[in-house]
């Protein structure tokens, strides 16, 4: 089974090599996908090192004090010790599901919005006549 999840996360990642490092289109499903499989995954897709090792180091701290958390749970016999333990494991499960269900938000965004700029200037060129122009406001203060 283990083969077989690496195989298809490997295969969902090479899927589209021709895809140029500057290329102005990633596939946000494919973003999402590598989220969802490998912790910060997604965001090294989207070219995002710094949030791929903070969502990936997050995803992993949840999930370890999650699983810590479940293995004292079933090593406590005491039905008063094991309720606390319970409500922690239930909490630290639900901020590793938030945690993880935001990173695959995240990866999703940034793959949509990835060189948004670019592409509505490319876009915004190929009309005949339109001649695209920054346009910007400013606030300047002086002491």
């Amino acid at each position: 089974m283990l083969k077989l999840l690496v195989f298809l996360v490997i295969v969902g990642a090479t899927k589209g090599e021709s895809q140029k490092p500057d290329s102005l289109f990633l596939s946000p499903t494919r973003a999402a996908f590598l989220s969802a499989i490998i912790p910060g995954g997604g965001q090294f897709y989207t070219h995002s090192p710094i949030k791929g090792v903070l969502f990936g180091v997050g995803e992993v701290v949840f999930l370890g004090k999650t699983l810590l958390d479940f293995k004292d749970l079933n090593k406590e016999s005491d039905p008063t010790k094991r309720e606390p333990l319970l409500r922690q494991t239930m909490g630290d499960l639900f901020w590793f599901i938030g945690f993880w269900g935001f990173s695959i938000i995240d990866a999703y965004i940034t793959a949509s919005f990835w060189k948004f700029r670019e592409k509505n200037l490319e876009i915004y060129s190929k009309v005949k006549g339109w001649e695209f122009r920054e346009v910007g406001m400013g606030l300047l203060i002086r002491f």
